[in-house]
């Protein structure tokens, strides 16, 4: 083989971006897996703009089974423009010849990008880590610091919030919404994702990103206009915000997967913790990443006269320094450096349409009035088959107004236009409408070729193959018209249209947002909902004692027997039980690593926790997971009996454990889960591959205000977090 690999100590490397006057290192590698000594020739070549810039020979021999590493050098030129760059290499081994291509680019150097970028004056760095300040630094940027007080920022400011800076919860949330009312900007860098997860309510990508795209309706956005996936794809060295190693501890023995698999290295990093795009509320995605496009590290919000930007893209902490990288702090400082020219408008909004509409929209994060109370310049939305005339629709866009039309039925629509029901399930269009500011692909795909009303005619301004129409007004008003409603993506008998019934969701609050919509989430996602009524996990310390041994079965085919219980144990399940004496043993696990005696046993073992109930769960019915036990049960809960499986199910092992806990055994205060597990074969013991399923939960818990749309499950093999289907 033969090809052209990363730098020298690092030859997976695929960083592809260099500045002016910069040295690109890379290497040839050469293997030999013939029996015999085989001679090697070559040639590469460093070509930048379609001129040479550095070329070398490749001549000499490989032992048997020897791997070469031959390095590749070259000095970027100076350019005033990014600049398409590629390596060729052509080689041969022995009989065989060999060709590679390896494209790059060139950006211009510190001192360019610096007289192109706006001085920025008025930074405030709220670093108390100090991972951004240096950086800063580094790139020319002035900044003053500032150690919290909230109430001394000035509008006219622009409020970073260095990478890693908030550790904690404080009182930042309604300051900083405060300062961005009045013109105040605000940019959040890179936070831990253990940050995001456990502080907010956002969700995280369980993943390291190394590549997103320019949102389609975002494209010429100031931050991203005129870079493409190329640009956000492979940065140089590694990012530092995550961290470097997952579900690895190489002095245990590790059993099975771990449920999100395994993880090694940062390298081409390009965000450590990207977030899922909020279903429910007004944030502007400027990049978009990951399963489904469903994951941005860039995302912006207008406040009053100010704007928020949330930026995850590692910057600061990274190994290497990557001129994108570096570029992207310098657009974020002249983007946010300037007062907001053009605040936009906040609409109050009218809705006209039915009772479910209504309770849809309110859930979503908006405020909204009937239809009848609309004023001119509100936005107006208006549910499917309410047969509002086109007519009254026009004269509110005439008087300035905005109206979003869901689901238009032939009454609503203007001379000229029509619908006509027919297939909709190809690759979508993004049209570039300010409306449309933001909305990605995926929001427009379908993901199953569905029967939709979709417009037709002269008269409209179509887009996405009539998905979507719209028609301007007077004044500044207009009309859009989306043909596809979230609403009748809900169906229990396709279970596979969620993902498009959510992302048709964002789809609704993205355009309402861009119609001036405020919505009640675009700060609930820094408020994590209370955890009043999260699962109680299950996961850590339990009490544990084998109640008999013995000898390990052979195989599948001489299994154990279990020969019942004990008469000693007739108290064990109870509530009241002292069980002090009893092993302690961190669970999920197996019981053949709690004792050395347990090594090459099965038998019979019992397993106790105290669970401490909060007053509002009491007299609740409860879902009691305990994923999978292997072999056999019988589950207690203050002693009395609530689920097991028998020896009659000789795949018991796999399956999983998932009981309800009857209100009336509920009780405030300390209760005791108590499991008799009998091993007749192999591994046994409390086996999750997933700590987090081991929990308790309400079995009907009230719905809290989230920014995302419920029906998001983790309680099945087959969950709906894509990150499950990865091993590395």
């Amino acid at each position: 083989l033969a090809w052209i690999a990363g730098q020298p100590g690092a030859w997976p490397d695929k960083g592809h971006h260099y500045a002016s006057g910069e040295d690109l290192k890379k290497q040839v590698v050469l293997i030999n897996d013939a029996r015999v000594p085989e001679t090697y020739t070559g040639v590469w070549s460093v070509m930048v703009d379609g001129k040479k810039v550095a070329e070398g020979k490749l001549e000499g021999e490989l032992a048997v089974s020897e791997i070469a590493k031959l390095p590749i050098t070259a000095s970027m030129p100076e350019v005033g423009d990014k600049t398409e760059g590629e390596i060729v290499l052509q080689a041969k081994v022995g009989a065989r010849d060999f060709e590679d291509r390896f494209p790059f680019r060139v950006y211009p150097n510190e001192s360019t990008a610096k007289k192109t970028a706006h001085a920025a004056q008025n930074v405030v760095l709220y670093d108390p880590l100090g991972k951004t300040g240096p950086y800063l630094k580094k790139l020319g940027i002035p900044f003053s610091t500032m150690t919290g007080d909230w109430a001394s920022l000035q509008p006219q400011q622009l409020l970073v919030i260095g990478e890693g800076a908030l550790t904690k919860k404080d009182a930042w949330l309604e300051a900083w919404a405060n300062f961005a009312e009045k013109g105040g900007r605000v940019l959040l860098l890179a936070q831990p994702p253990d940050w995001w997860k456990d502080k907010t309510a956002f969700r995280v990508s369980e993943y390291v990103s190394r590549r997103f795209w320019p949102t389609a309706g975002s494209a010429h956005h100031p931050l991203v206009a005129g870079l493409d996936g190329e640009d956000f794809r492979d940065w140089r060295g590694s990012g530092l915000n995550a961290p470097e190693t997952k579900h690895l501890e190489l002095d245990k023995a590790l059993r099975s997967t771990p449920v999100y698999g395994w993880h090694w290295g940062n390298r081409g990093s390009v965000s450590g913790g990207a977030l899922e795009k909020p279903h429910w509320a007004g944030w502007t995605p400027l990049l978009e990443g990951e399963f489904d496009l469903g994951y941005t590290p860039l995302m912006e919000l207008d406040l009053g006269k100010g704007k928020m930007v949330l930026c995850s893209l590692d910057l600061a902490q990274r190994t290497e320094r990557d001129p994108v990288a570096d570029a992207m702090m310098y657009r974020l400082a002249a983007y946010l450096d300037a007062p907001v020219s053009q605040p936009k408008p906040s609409r109050a909004v009218a809705f006209t349409g039915t009772e479910e509409e209504a309770k849809w929209l309110q859930r979503m994060g908006l405020e909204i009035k009937p239809g009848q109370e609309r004023q001119a310049g509100d936005l107006w939305i208006v549910g499917r088959a309410t047969g509002t005339a086109y007519d009254k629709l026009q004269a509110h866009a005439d008087q300035g107004g905005k109206v979003l039309v869901l689901e238009a039925a032939a009454a609503s629509l203007p001379a000229g236009v029509s619908l006509k029901r027919k297939a909709y399930g190809a690759k979508p269009d993004v049209p570039e409408w300010d409306v449309t500011e933001g909305v990605s692909l995926g929001d427009l795909r379908t993901r199953f070729d569905l029967k939709l009303n979709l417009l037709e005619g002269d008269s409209i301004e179509l887009g996405s193959s009539g998905l979507l129409g719209r028609v301007a007004g007077q004044e500044g008003g207009e009309i859009v018209y989306l043909q596809m409603h979230p609403l009748g993506l809900v169906d229990d008998k396709a279970p596979f249209l969620r993902f498009t019934n959510w992302r048709s969701n964002r789809l609704v609050a993205q355009l309402a947002a861009n119609l001036g919509a405020s919505n009640s989430h675009n700060f609930g996602v820094f408020e994590r909902p209370t955890d009043l009524y999260d699962p109680i996990p299950l996961a850590g310390p339990w009490k544990v004692k084998d109640e008999y041994l013995l000898e390990a079965a052979p195989d599948l085919q001489n299994t154990n027997t279990d020969r019942g219980r004990e008469s000693a144990t007739s108290g064990w399940q109870q509530p009241d039980f002292d069980d002090a004496d009893w092993q302690v043993a961190q669970m999920p696990g197996h019981v053949e690593d709690l004792k050395e005696e347990y090594a090459d046993k099965d038998g019979a073992f019992w397993f106790r926790k105290t669970v401490n109930i909060p007053k509002q769960w009491a007299g609740q019915d409860l879902v009691l997971s305990l994923d999978r036990l292997d072999d056999f049960d019988v589950t207690y809960w203050n002693g009395t009996k609530v689920g097991g499986i028998s020896e009659k199910n000789p795949e018991a092992w796999s399956v999983e454990r998932v009981y309800r806990v009857p209100g009336w055994a509920v009780k405030e205060g300390e209760n005791v889960i108590a499991i008799r597990l009998f091993d007749r074969f192999g591994g046994g013991g409390m086996m999750a591959h997933n700590p987090k399923r081991l929990n308790l939960t309400l079995a009907s818990p009230p719905e809290l205000p989230s920014a995302y749309v419920p029906g998001f499950r983790m309680d099945r093999e087959n969950g709906d977090s894509p990150f499950r289907y990865f091993r590395w």
